[in-house]
């Protein structure tokens, strides 16, 4: 017991790296560890504990440089507004207490969702192409203009292309294409833009932020709501889930004098709702995903992922024991990335500020590319480079990069349907 309690602690000390490194996507990196030779449930507890600690610190670089992931782009757009009026370490901190609100929730639905779950699969289990081309419709249609549809769907078409060719094809082994896939899409192609960019951090505020009890109550019910729902159904993850959350609610983050859309997905709403609710809300989101994604590989063997995946691989079939196991792994994790993170705020800010942003992600860059190449060999190269080619055209016609998804999306809406 004693090696599993240090791999979760190394497991958080990774998830850390992963989560304040713009460009490394959670899935990518949990693929990766794969390759370790380690044994079953000690690499089980390592890749769960980087998971659940990189839904907290990916909100470092999102909020402070402006340098999304997937799962945390819609999260930029209010977490900005705070950091330009000196509220950053506010901001992340409604983030933490989404998160850690979500994961206790989640633990305390557990008995629940255990017996709820395989009803609610069973039920949606014949119309799930169906469903998932309704929301995939529905993510395309509230762009503001048709200008704007047109593209989103020209971006949901050609992700889901590159899907269906390297897939279902024998180009490479296994799940070993989805690490150049996410990291063309959602890593590499947004620091590839994010170099035009001059991120500066404004004066901030020093103390610690008041949290309201209600704000962080609402935000994280709604959150771990929409989580459940997108972690039953295949190929959506944290940003669909916000996207529907924020449209289904009558309510949208205040826009002020806002660009309908920024080209992330980053404030699609103008309806009202405060910043700050939105920022527990996306928090809890991206916790329960990843907790959720471990509950329907145990009910359903389905993961909902890549964190999932990659348990799923080297357990095989994952038992009560080892769900209990990593459940508690994952509570673990949550609440010491989430003092970690309160503690190191004042001095990431700091940090952050004087980092020379350009240099840095440079370098990442071309570790990336390394790695695709060193795992995947030119074929993965020649992936990772259509992923990054279809990846930027999103912020570039201004549509939202959850229209990505549409890499896993079509494939599964052609499976479930039968075509």
């Amino acid at each position: 017991m004693l090696d599993l309690l240090l791999f979760a602690l190394l497991g958080v000390a990774a998830g850390i790296v992963t989560g304040v490194t713009p460009g490394l996507h959670v899935n990518a990196v949990s693929l990766l560890l794969l390759a370790l030779p380690l044994a079953p449930l000690a690499a089980a507890v390592l890749i769960i504990a980087i998971a659940i600690t990189h839904t907290f610190w990916d909100f470092v670089p999102s909020i402070l440089l402006g340098a999304p992931s997937e799962d945390t782009a819609l999260g930029v757009l209010p977490g900005h507004r705070l950091l330009l009026e000196g509220r950053g370490a506010e901001a992340i901190t409604l983030t933490i207490a989404g998160g850690i609100a979500a994961a206790l929730l989640s633990a305390a639905a557990l008995p629940a969702l255990l017996l709820g779950l395989p009803v609610l699969y069973a039920a949606l289990r014949p119309f799930i192409g169906f469903i998932l081309l309704a929301i995939a419709g529905f993510m395309v249609a509230i762009e503001p203009t048709w200008r704007r549809r047109l593209a989103g769907l020209a971006v949901l078409g050609l992700s889901g292309l590159l899907g269906l060719v390297t897939l279902d094809s024998a180009l490479l082994a296994g799940d070993a294409v989805l690490f150049p896939l996410f990291t063309g899409l959602f890593g590499a192609s947004t620091l590839l833009l994010s170099l035009r960019e001059q991120s500066r951090i404004p004066a901030q505020r020093s103390g610690t932020a008041q949290l309201e009890r209600g704000l962080v109550l609402r935000g994280s019910v709604k959150g771990l709501l929409s989580g459940c729902l997108m972690g039953t159904l295949p190929a959506l993850g944290a940003s669909q889930a916000a996207v529907l959350t924020q449209h289904l609610s009558r309510k949208g983050f205040r826009r002020r004098s806002q660009p309908p859309s920024d080209g992330t997905g980053r404030g699609s709403g103008s309806r009202e709702q405060p910043p700050e609710e939105f920022l527990v809300s996306i928090g809890a989101i991206n916790t329960v995903v990843s907790l959720f994604s471990l509950i329907a590989l145990y009910t359903i063997a389905k993961p909902r992922s890549g964190a999932a995946v990659a348990v799923g691989q080297v357990l095989g079939p994952v038992g009560f024991p080892e769900l209990v196991l990593l459940v508690a792994v994952s509570l673990f994790a949550a609440g010491l990335s989430a003092l970690a993170l309160l503690a190191a705020l004042p001095r990431l800010i700091a940090g952050f500020q004087a980092v020379p942003y350009a240099a840095l992600t440079k370098g990442i860059l071309v570790l990336l590319v390394f790695l695709v190449i060193a795992l995947t060999g030119p074929l993965g190269l020649a992936v990772l480079a259509t992923a990054v080619a279809i990846g930027v055209l999103a912020p570039l016609w201004k549509v939202k990069r959850s229209l990505l998804m549409g890499v896993l999306m079509v494939p599964l809406i052609l499976f479930y349907s039968s075509l």
